[in-house]
């Protein structure tokens, strides 16, 4: 408690959230404290065992079944957020630290202890003490629980490193860790002892700033021209006017934005950062003066993985329905960036390629996102190559250099996935270029000298390039392909005629169902880990 007590901010009575809260270890101790403390985890017997245990110690708490990636609460609730043993757990921990930081107060602060649990292998208990914990439980849950880990996306990335790059990427400026609290924590190998190095993670939101529309356009006028009377012009005011009003945006954020010489105006280092959030604030009023433009009677939003094949599906879909009155938005996305959409109402559906042996992370995934999966077709990975460079028959992968997009857990682009049966790296090809770009992936695979493994179908008309079906040794290695859709609701009957079309030219039977989410076992991974 010692360690956790000297991060929390000097105030008493402080509005705590403890995520992942578990049996409430850290919410009793913290509502001992004279704290209001409430805990949310998504185990209902936890918290069952939870409210048991702070009736026992007297402990004026209160605990909620809750989605750690989803706290239903206010923005700006609490004082402090902390948590133990769960980042490493959920599907998508980037969403959950932009959800923490939503809840909390300006000039609240996170604090969170967790461990590099990906590098671990959870079925190897050699370094155990006899009387662990972990000693009693059966060798196939242990390997159950270690299969489950290795598919959870935070598994393959190294921590903190990760954490700190995530947090500086959703604007959170102020944080640091510490590497050695697993040294003062566990003074002794006892049955709750853990081999891996716990870190703590600590970040403090910044305060609240007020600024208004206008400081943000005339901030954005004047970083865009580098000048106070260019910027003028543009706003249809003065000059004097441009400078009063950048002047008491500086005085309010407490920063000087812009250098003044003789030659104009220079932004300063923290004038960047803030032009890279003003930017995005004027793409959202752009999108919101969009979405208030009166639309067609029907729409169809769909998002997809590049593929040739889809993109000649819509383009006849559109011209069997071009003279109705219908507004499309067709989006070309990555895995993550289309549940982000599906989620988010960006669009009505998704469709993506998925590796088979990622299939069960991909439906845990989605049901924490509230989002199920209709399996559509199976088929093999796709391994693209210049015209004639290589036959089905005649194929050496080691020899192939890649031009690959950037990687997608989920799908074969990120191709060092795929393994053979002896668990090594069924692709030991060289990546020479990786894009977002599919013009620069067709024009460089056109050229001869680069290869694609992709599940996307990108074989058009006369593309200049060939491809081959490659199945890869082991099971789980063939992909899947499939709708995303918003779990518990109906898709509009614009969205349902475009999915009966795709199906149709899959030759799919209408009677096939929606494969829905698998109730998800039970898994306690932070009791695991801890």
């Amino acid at each position: 408690m010692a360690e956790l007590k000297k991060y929390l901010p000097e105030k008493k009575n402080l509005r705590i959230l403890d995520v992942g809260c578990g049996t409430g270890f850290f919410t009793i101790l913290l509502a001992k404290e004279g704290h209001q403390v409430t805990g949310i985890d998504l185990t209902p017997d936890m918290i069952t065992h939870a409210k048991e245990l702070a009736e026992e110690e007297k402990a004026d708490c209160r605990f909620m079944v809750m989605d750690a990636e989803a706290p239903d609460f206010p923005d700006e609730e609490f004082d402090v957020i902390v948590s133990r043993n769960l980042t490493w757990t959920l599907p998508d921990a980037e969403h959950a630290y932009q959800e923490w930081f939503r809840v909390l107060k300006p000039g609240g602060v996170m604090i969170n202890l967790d461990a590099n649990y990906g590098a671990a292998d959870f079925a190897d208990t050699a370094d155990l003490p006899e009387n662990h914990a972990h000693h009693q439980i059966q060798d196939e849950l242990m390997q159950e629980c270690e299969d489950i880990k290795r598919q959870l996306p935070i598994s393959s990335f190294l921590r903190p490193a990760w954490d700190l790059e995530t947090l500086s990427r959703i604007g959170v400026e102020e944080f640091s860790f510490d590497l050695g609290i697993s040294k003062r924590i566990y003074t002794e190998k006892d049955e709750f002892y853990n081999p891996t190095p716990m870190f703590l993670i600590f970040a403090k939101k910044q305060s609240r700033i007020m600024l208004n529309i206008k400081q943000i356009q005339y901030f954005a006028a004047c970083a865009k021209t580098g000048s106070f009377s260019q910027a003028a012009e543009l706003l249809f005011t003065t000059q004097s006017n441009v400078s009063k009003v950048i002047r008491s945006m500086e005085d309010d954020m407490r920063t000087q934005l812009f250098v003044r010489h003789a030659k104009g105006i220079e932004l300063t280092l923290e004038g960047e950062r803030a032009y890279i959030h003003v930017q995005r604030i004027l793409e959202n009023i752009d999108e919101l003066e969009m979405q208030a433009q009166p639309l067609a009677k029907s729409s169809l939003c769909v998002c997809f993985h590049p593929s040739s094949w889809f993109a000649d599906i819509f383009v006849t879909y559109y011209e069997a329905h071009k003279c109705d009155d219908l507004h499309y938005q067709v989006y070309a996305a990555d895995t993550h960036e289309i549940i982000k959409r599906v989620k988010g109402r960006q669009d009505d559906m998704g469709f993506a390629y998925v590796m088979q042996n990622q299939l069960a992370a991909f439906q845990y995934f989605l049901s924490r996102n509230y989002l199920e999966f209709e399996l559509l077709t199976e088929t093999e990975v796709n391994i693209y190559t210049g015209k004639g460079k290589a036959d089905e028959g005649d194929f050496n992968m080691s020899q192939l250099r890649l031009i690959q997009r950037f990687p997608d857990e989920f799908s074969p682009d990120n191709y060092r996935n795929l393994v053979e049966e002896n668990g090594h790296s069924a692709v030991k090809a060289e990546t020479v270029v990786v894009t977002n770009s599919d013009y620069i992936v067709e024009r460089l695979l056109g050229s001869g000298e680069l290869c694609n493994i992709s599940g996307a179908d990108l074989s058009g008309r006369d593309p200049g390039y060939s491809s081959v079906k490659y199945t890869f040794p082991g099971e789980g290695q063939k992909l899947v392909y499939g709708c995303i859709c918003r779990r518990g609701e109906e898709l509009s009957e614009q969205g349902k005629d475009f999915l009966g079309f795709v199906k149709e030219r899959l030759q799919i039977p209408e009677s096939d169902k929606r494969i829905k989410q698998k109730t998800r076992r039970d898994f306690s991974a932070r009791d695991t880990g801890s």
